[in-house]
């Protein structure tokens, strides 16, 4: 599952904290983060790719009703990178 609309946004924020005192993430293509869910003992795979600006979630037990909750999640995370 692909995020829907640009995340281009998301990737212009080279100017935050992090990026200020984390260069390596200059040099770094993917990132590769495991996500708990609010289904009990469920996690899914949340993989940023820097160079093509893509977000991918990787979940093998997907529930269309926690969409909204993942990719909030996720928004929140990317933000902070």
């Amino acid at each position: 599952m692909i995020l829907f609309g640009s995340p281009q946004p998301f990737f212009d924020r080279k100017t935050s904290i992090v990026s200020k005192y984390i260069d390596e993430l200059d040099y770094c293509e993917k990132l590769f983060n495991l996500m708990h869910d609010n289904c009990p003992g469920n996690w899914y795979l949340c993989i940023i790719d820097f160079k093509n600006s893509h977000i991918q979630i990787l979940d093998s037990l997907r529930f269309r009703s926690l969409d909204e909750f993942r990719f909030k999640s996720v928004k929140i995370m990317v933000e902070f990178f």
